[in-house]
């Protein structure tokens, strides 16, 4: 265990209770996408989840202590959660409430692993299937340069170097000279209903962002 997960962390280690370590062991290597090794020793064996410079665990021959209650431990499912859910079902266990937000927390997916015990898969960021509140550029492109075609036919160029101007205020990176340059497209030797005054007054808003 790195000095840092000593010293930081409130959780250090957990050991998972199974009947069978073998199978097991193939289990959490499914689900969670790591290694676990067994390592057997005079009187005993356990199998150890691969954690590197992170906290880890062990998988620990104590069938007794089996449970579907009490403590529920949190598995990094970290890009991966879906497919994990998936290896839950295709290797012995029980999805008991699929892949659900949890706040500002991220996502999870309750389970019972294959010999019996309650856990949880969890990411912290956005999870395949669910749509994050993540700003799209194209799509910020697309609705501006819409909007600004339809108005176009009801405002003259006043509103519509205002609207350039709201757009630089309001983008990310280049985006507004993205929207600019896409006003200035060809039909019928302009945009679309524009005289010649209305063209030089866009032309004269995209040099000013």
């Amino acid at each position: 265990m790195a000095d840092f997960n000593s010293q930081h962390n409130r959780l250090v280690w957990f050991d998972i209770p199974v009947a069978d370590l073998d199978r097991a062991a193939t289990f959490y290597r499914a689900v969670l996408g790591v290694g676990v090794s067994k390592q057997e020793f005079p009187g005993g064996a356990f199998c150890v989840f691969q954690h590197e410079q992170g906290n880890g665990g062990c998988l620990v021959l104590e069938p007794g202590n089996i449970s579907t209650g009490g403590i529920l431990c949190y598995l990094n499912a970290e890009g991966r959660i879906r497919d994990a859910v998936k290896q839950v079902q295709a290797n012995g266990g029980k999805v008991v409430q699929d892949t659900h937000p949890i706040g500002p927390h991220g996502f999870r997916a309750i389970m019972l692993d294959c010999e019996g015990n309650r856990i949880v898969g969890r990411r912290l960021s956005a999870a395949s299937g669910h749509q994050a509140a993540v700003f799209e550029p194209q799509h910020a492109v697309a609705l501006a340069r819409q909007s600004l075609v339809v108005r176009d036919h009801h405002v003259g160029h006043a509103a519509l170097a205002r609207e350039l101007q709201h757009q630089r205020e309001h983008a990310v990176g280049g985006l507004a000279v993205e929207v600019a340059g896409g006003l200035v497209g060809q039909h019928a030797g302009g945009v679309a209903g524009q005289r010649a005054s209305d063209r030089h007054a866009l032309a004269l808003a995209a040099r000013e962002l």
